[in-house]
C-alpha cells in the first residue's frame, strides 16, 4: 500500500502514519509535509499493520493524542497520556491572558498552577518569560498525573517546582502574586469523545463547581483578613467580554511581598458565567472581577485582581 491509499484510511490517518513511521530512524523527521511530498513511497507491512491498528483504537473513540503520546499546545508538543487531561486549544487563552499581565520589568513574580495535570499552562508560561524574572510552581493530586508534569517540564528545560496534594494544600504558608487554575468544571461526561479521558480531570461536583468554591475559600483562608479599600457605588461584575491583552492595572502590584494573590486567573464552561461570579463575590470580596471571551466568543475565562 502507498502513503497516498494510507491517508485515505482514516480522517487523522496522517497523524497516526507520521507517529507509526517515526518510531524508524530512517523517518525520524517523517511529519505531514513527508508523507505528502512522497504519496506514491510504497509502506512495509510492519508500518501498514501498526497504522492499521492504531486506526482500529481511534475508530473505537481513543483520542489521537493518546495514541501517539502527544499534543501541541501554545506552539510546543507536550507528552500526554491516560492520566491527564488532553490540552484544549481553548485554553491557549488563559496562557494569553496571564501573559498580557506581566511585564518585563517587574521583578520576581511568584506564579502558581493549580491542578497542573500536563503542565502545559505553567510549562508554556515559563517559556514565554525571561527565568529571572519569575518563581513558578504546580500542584495537582494527581501523582501521575505530576509525573506526566516534570517529564514535560524536563522536555522543555524550564525550572517549575511540583507538589502533590489538594489545590493550594500543599502550599500552605506560601504566598503568590499570580494563581492560575483550569479545573475541572463539567457536572458530567458530556461528550462522547471524552469518555476515554480521566474524570477526576474533568467532572466536579455542585454542578462543575465545587473545585473551583473550595479553591476560593483555601485563597481566603490562605490571606490576611485585610478589609477592602471603599470605593463609590456598588460593585459591578463584567460580563461583556473584552479582548485578551490590555495593561494592567496601577494597583496590580505585582512582584511586591503581600498577604494574597494579586491576580487569579480561571477557565470556566460558559454556562457556568453567573455562578462562578457569585461564587467569587461571595468568597473573594476583595477582588475585582472580569469575564473574558475565547476566540469562539464565549465567555471562557475569569481574572480576579486584588484590590487591596
Amino acid at each position: 500500500m502507498t502513503i497516498r491509499q494510507a491517508l485515505s484510511l482514516h480522517p487523522d490517518a496522517a497523524i497516526l502514519l507520521s507517529f507509526v513511521l517515526k518510531k524508524d530512524r530512517a523517518y525520524r523527521q517523517a511529519g505531514k509535509a513527508f508523507l505528502y511530498a512522497n504519496p506514491e513511497k510504497q509502506l512495509r507491512l510492519r508500518k501498514l499493520r501498526g497504522l492499521r491498528r492504531l486506526i482500529k483504537q481511534r475508530q473505537a473513540g481513543w483520542p489521537a493524542a493518546y495514541l501517539t503520546g502527544e499534543k501541541k499546545f501554545y506552539g510546543l508538543k507536550f507528552f500526554v497520556n491516560k492520566n491527564v487531561l488532553i490540552p484544549r486549544p481553548e485554553t491557549e487563552g488563559l496562557v494569553e491572558l496571564v501573559l498580557s499581565r506581566i511585564t518585563k520589568h517587574i521583578p520576581r513574580i511568584r506564579i502558581l498552577d493549580v491542578g497542573t495535570g500536563s503542565g502545559c499552562i505553567i510549562i508554556s508560561l515559563a517559556r514565554n518569560l525571561q527565568p529571572a524574572t519569575c518563581n513558578l510552581f504546580a500542584s495537582d493530586i494527581s501523582l501521575q498525573a505530576l509525573t506526566v508534569a516534570k517529564k514535560n517540564a524536563r522536555r522543555h528545560k524550564v525550572k517549575i517546582a511540583f507538589r502533590q496534594g489538594d489545590l493550594l494544600n500543599p502550599w500552605v504558608g506560601r504566598k503568590f502574586d499570580i494563581i492560575v487554575a483550569n479545573l475541572p468544571y463539567l457536572a458530567k461526561l458530556e461528550h462522547p469523545s471524552i469518555r476515554f479521558e480521566p474524570k477526576q480531570a474533568l467532572i466536579a461536583k455542585k454542578r462543575g463547581l465545587a473545585l473551583y468554591e473550595k479553591l476560593f475559600i483555601q485563597i481566603a483562608q490562605n490571606s490576611s483578613p485585610t478589609p477592602p479599600l471603599k470605593r463609590r457605588g456598588k460593585l459591578q461584575a463584567s460580563s461583556s467580554g473584552k479582548a485578551l491583552g490590555s495593561s494592567p492595572p496601577q494597583e496590580e502590584r505585582l512582584g511586591e511581598e503581600g498577604q494574597g494573590p494579586k491576580l487569579i486567573f480561571l477557565e470556566f464552561d460558559p454556562r457556568q458565567t453567573l455562578q462562578i461570579k457569585n461564587l467569587a463575590r461571595k468568597h473573594l470580596p476583595g477582588f475585582q472581577q472580569k469575564i473574558f471571551k475565547d476566540l469562539s466568543g464565549h465567555n471562557r475565562f475569569m481574572r480576579l485582581s486584588s484590590r487591596l
